[in-house]
């Protein structure tokens, strides 16, 4: 069995995943033109780490979603699946990678671009560029 672990680096130290109302439910779903458009952009270079580690992991989907991080509010999760609900998830295509978003998550995720990237020591993750997020108080 294969483990594909994903270091998600989602958040400078200001900056936290959006602080959006959870039960705001009736939140018009991420839409353009009257169809449904992309909730999650993926760089060449995330698709290049994603590519790899899904040959590894052989399942279909890669499912991103915002969850409860608790105190610190939320946290960006990353994770191959096979399951996709189309009743409660978006499906997108990126350079073959099939993306599965749920509908809630993607209230937060709207338009957010998930990077492979090195920072100037030498980690190397997932890098969320989020729109929504907003800055948290020192």
């Amino acid at each position: 069995m294969v483990v594909a672990v994903l270091v998600i680096v989602g958040c400078t130290a200001r900056q936290s995943p959006p602080d959006v109302d959870m039960s705001a439910d009736d939140r018009p779903p991420p839409q353009q033109d009257g169809e449904h458009k992309q909730v999650v952009k993926l760089t060449p270079a995330a698709v290049v780490k994603l590519n790899d580690a899904q040959r590894q992991d052989n399942r279909a989907y890669l499912r991103v979603a915002v969850t409860s991080g608790g105190a610190t509010g939320f946290m960006y999760d990353m994770k191959f699946d096979d399951i996709f609900d189309p009743e409660a998830d978006y499906l997108d295509d990126s350079d073959g990678i099939k993306v599965v978003v749920d509908k809630r998550s993607a209230l937060y995720l709207d338009g957010a671009t998930i990077d492979w990237r090195t920072t100037p020591d030498g980690r190397q993750g997932f890098h969320f560029d989020n729109p929504n997020a907003v800055e948290s108080e020192p």
